[in-house]
């Protein structure tokens, strides 16, 4: 998850911005799925005096999207789901943006400099940048991000990347100094935090959601209403006609660095104009009715599971109308414990459990192949990944004679302790089906050794606010979806376990805490690479989590778009860069 990081429904598909007053009633639009042979209804929001229509006039340029995860928040400062992330990431900018190769280049931001001292960071801001509702960007709103950000006030998911910093001053209308009150590696990738507006007050963001992006809202207002029917009805982006982009002047598909960029001597960025005109964001529940969708031509772009992907790739006429897009991500899939719950606070008994699941088979049997094993918190792409550390391997019996020693007992097959039979009970995310199968597959091996696991699956929101933030759980199969930089503070320090934050789980070790302090202290590469790899020793020895596998991502888009930049951050992030076929 910086650890700016997205739980990954936990999930992939952002949206943004929130919402606005909407004047619409519920209209249901059916749709006959040939493929299926069977009817599904799609909800789509309703103006007062024309239903919105799936497609649009021109639906060559239209863009539908489908997700079985939710989009729970559209405040880009208190979502962090990668659901609602897809979308804001479209409305919102920030002053540096990542390229597919996971490259710092402009954003909001044309240039910086950086202090002798690495505490202060000066920012050239882009002159003829304009808001959704046509009000000038300036150094104000930049200010008022920082500054809101790191108030502990607003709750913002950005608080622990800015609470380290001790001043925000505008140079000037299009001129910015930010200091820090120590050196803080991060500090660039956390300047890719999304902008918000001065000019409205933050709370109203939820209803009245203006970005600088490429893409706004269609209407000028959501009601709480309409994010909650988002299962039903999509949500719709339309391109900023006024958006004045980097992508004009910046390749992002050529991997330029800023030092190559060429920006004019202006300040300005021209006008840019993205060939998909109109975003469709639609949720289903049932992740296989996402195909079926796909099928019948109902959705253009949709997220695949690894089986339904081996189900048709060989399909006839499947390669002609659409492409699946494979790449690996910044994600990991984990089981986690509750710490401050026995056994579970017990570390023989999470590394018998370590030893008893078998990932290969989770690997060979749920992703069809298509994913890795991780040791701990960092996948194998990540540069602070450790390659010498060994996963735990499949070992029931070293298991057992483990738990034995540590005192656990048995009646016949069954594990107890303090004289009690040992049960779980594994949450996760409904409707993400490799999750659901990786958690009745951990229940079924965790059998081997005594253990009664029963597995509830439940509506994400449900699962964050009833049990996440309130810490009731025994075990979790979730993810993480990671940013570049490999900070991962907010997961791990032991200052991050209060309701919301995301060190659920409740883990506290004083040496990983003075690590995770000293790579945000340290710009050298090589030096904070040490201190990560040993984080990650450490982790993969505690086992706060029995960290699982990385799943490829595999998205089925339609052939009527080309030129679709690939990256470990997903392909929507670079939806304004997209083509439409010749």
């Amino acid at each position: 998850m910086t650890s700016r990081v997205n739980i990954h429904t936990i999930s992939h598909s952002s949206e943004n911005s929130k919402g606005c007053s909407v004047y619409f009633n519920f209209h249901y639009l059916c749709i006959i799925i040939a493929a299926m042979s069977a009817l599904f209804c799609i909800n789509l929001f309703e103006s007062a005096r024309a239903a919105t229509p799936i497609r649009s006039s021109n639906p060559r340029e239209d863009l539908v999207y489908a997700s079985f995860r939710d989009i729970t928040e559209l405040n880009p400062y208190l979502c962090n789901d990668s659901s609602s992330k897809a979308v804001t990431n479209l409305v919102y900018q920030g002053l540096l943006v990542y390229s597919p190769d996971l490259i710092l280049v402009p954003g909001l931001a044309k240039s910086w400099t950086i202090s002798q001292d690495q505490k202060t960071i000066i920012l050239e801001l882009a002159e003829n940048i304009l808001w959704h509702d046509l009000k000038p960007f300036t150094s104000a709103d930049v200010v008022h991000s920082i500054n809101t950000a790191r108030s502990r006030s607003a709750r913002a998911t950005y608080y622990n990347d800015f609470k380290m910093v001790n001043s925000v001053q505008p140079l000037g209308p299009h001129r910015v100094s930010i200091t820090w009150s120590d050196t803080f590696a991060p500090a660039l990738g956390s300047l890719t935090m999304p902008i918000i507006p001065a000019h409205i007050p933050f709370e109203a963001l939820t209803s009245t959601p203006v970005g600088t992006g490429p893409y706004m809202f269609q209407n000028s207002a959501l009601s709480n209403s309409s994010l909650k029917s988002t299962s039903e009805a999509p949500l719709v982006l339309v391109a900023f006609d006024r958006y004045h982009g980097q992508e004009a002047t910046l390749s992002l598909k050529n991997h330029l660095t800023a030092a190559e960029t060429e920006n004019g001597p202006s300040g300005e960025y021209p006008l840019f104009s993205p060939q998909v005109k109109r975003i469709l964001f639609h949720t289903s529940r049932d992740q296989n009715n996402l195909l079926s969708l796909l099928l019948a031509g109902a959705v253009d772009v949709a997220e695949l599971n690894h089986r339904q992907y081996d189900s048709v790739k060989s399909r006839k006429g499947f390669d002609e109308r659409f492409q699946v897009l494979s790449s690996e991500k910044l994600h990991y899939t984990f089981l986690a414990f509750n710490l401050n719950r026995k056994p579970y606070s017990i570390p023989e008994f999470r590394k018998a459990i370590a030893l008893t699941l078998d990932r290969e088979a989770m690997i060979k049997d749920i992703l069809r192949g298509y994913g890795k094993i991780v040791t701990g918190p960092f996948p194998g792409l990540s540069w602070a990944s450790d390659p010498k550390i060994r996963a735990y391997p499949h070992n029931p019996e070293e298991a057992r004679q483990l738990l034995d020693k540590a005192g656990f007992t048995r009646n016949g097959s069954e594990l107890l302790y303090d004289g009690k039979p040992v049960t779980m009970n594994i949450l996760t995310n409904k409707g993400e089906t490799a999750r659901e199968e990786t958690a009745r597959m951990v229940a079924a091996q965790l059998a081997d050794i005594g253990i009664k696991v029963t597995v509830t699956p439940l509506e994400w929101k449900f699962l964050v606010k009833k049990h996440i933030n309130r810490h009731d759980f025994d075990a979790l199969i979730m993810g993480w979806s990671l940013d570049p930089d490999p900070d991962c503070y907010s997961i791990w320090h032991s200052s991050q376990c209060e309701s919301g934050q995301m060190n659920f789980t409740g883990y506290s070790n004083p040496a990983v805490d003075n690590l995770l302090e000293q790579g945000r202290k340290d710009f050298s590469r090589n030096r904070r690479q040490k201190i990560y790899r040993e984080i990650h020793d450490i982790l993969h020895r505690d086992l706060p989590y029995v960290f699982l596998y990385s799943p490829m991502d595999m998205t089925a888009v339609s052939r009527k778009f080309q030129d679709i930049p690939l990256s470990p951050l997903g392909i929507l992030r670079y939806l304004s860069q997209w083509n439409l076929a010749r």
